[in-house]
């Protein structure tokens, strides 16, 4: 769930989802449930469309059901965060 204004699959054009789908209502990428122990990687590609400076936070967290064990951090979710800047040709 991306918790910043700034929302990755807008402003590229994504060309694999490495099997997720993209929860415009939820503001996140739908992955999936993981079963408790288990873990994931994640690779998704696309190419900007839009000119630009770009702060994105991406939280990882249960989309439909309440997982405890994903969650289960005192400060909220793991975040991965990261800037992009896109010039113009």
């Amino acid at each position: 769930m991306f918790t910043t204004a700034d929302r990755w699959y807008e402003v590229h054009h994504v060309s694999d989802l490495a099997g997720c789908t993209i929860a415009v209502e939820a503001s996140a990428f739908d992955c999936g449930d993981l079963a408790e122990g288990a873990t994931n990687t994640f690779s998704l590609s696309g190419v900007a469309t839009v000119a630009g400076t770009f702060h994105y936070e991406l939280g990882i967290r249960e989309l439909l059901q309440p997982y405890d064990y994903v969650d289960d951090h005192p400060d909220g979710p793991d975040v991965q965060m990261w800037d992009e800047t896109v010039t113009a040709k």
